[in-house]
């Protein structure tokens, strides 16, 4: 008798609908006003797959557009275990909007420090309105799972703007504790 071959588990992964529609504008420290869309920060819809190797996340805009704003980025907050609790970290998706370059950087939450993480990348597809970061588990500690929490932005000459990936609210300076997302395990 034949030992019974295994295929890998399929990434877990979450969907989170946004709809159009709901980006904000900073008018003070944590006040925002309403301003319905703005270029390359109206969220649509964020995918996060925990797969073998990589944290995946996958954000659709309502548009990206080269040349504007000067900057915007995509914040994606991960939760993971850790042997003394929960370790938060950021994911920082962050363009120029003349060139649309896109940098990717890992960073500790709590202190904001970057990290080196070999293999971080990402794709900035301006023709299907859709930015998308790779974070290798490896940078993660390899955890069992994660959490998410997420946020675009964008700085131009008028001001900051976000939209919140999971609500129709401004993202405001703090995680919300009840916002992670359920746990993701690793496919």
């Amino acid at each position: 008798m034949g030992a019974l071959a295994t295929s890998p588990a399929a990434a877990e992964r979450v969907v989170i609908p946004d709809g159009s529609g709901d980006a904000w504008k900073s008018v003070g420290e944590d006040e925002f006003t309403h301003v319905g869309t703005a270029p390359n920060t109206d969220l649509t819809q964020t995918r996060v797959s925990h797969r073998a190797r990589y944290v995946v996340i996958r954000a659709a805009y309502e548009a990206l557009q080269k040349g504007a704003p000067e900057e915007f980025e995509l914040r994606a907050f991960l939760r993971a275990p850790h042997p003394n609790g929960t370790r938060r970290y950021v994911a920082y998706a962050r363009a120029d909007g003349p060139k649309g370059h896109t940098k990717y950087y890992l960073a500790h939450y709590r202190d904001g420090v970057l990290m080196d993480c070999e293999g971080l990348t990402g794709r900035t597809r301006f023709g299907t309105d859709v930015l998308t970061v790779r974070v290798p588990r490896s940078c993660l500690g390899h955890p069992r799972w994660v959490q998410f929490q997420g946020a675009a932005y964008s700085y131009t000459e008028e001001g900051s703007f976000n939209d919140d990936a999971q609500r129709k609210a401004p993202f405001s300076t703090s995680l919300r504790p009840k916002a992670w997302t359920r746990r993701l395990a690793r496919g």
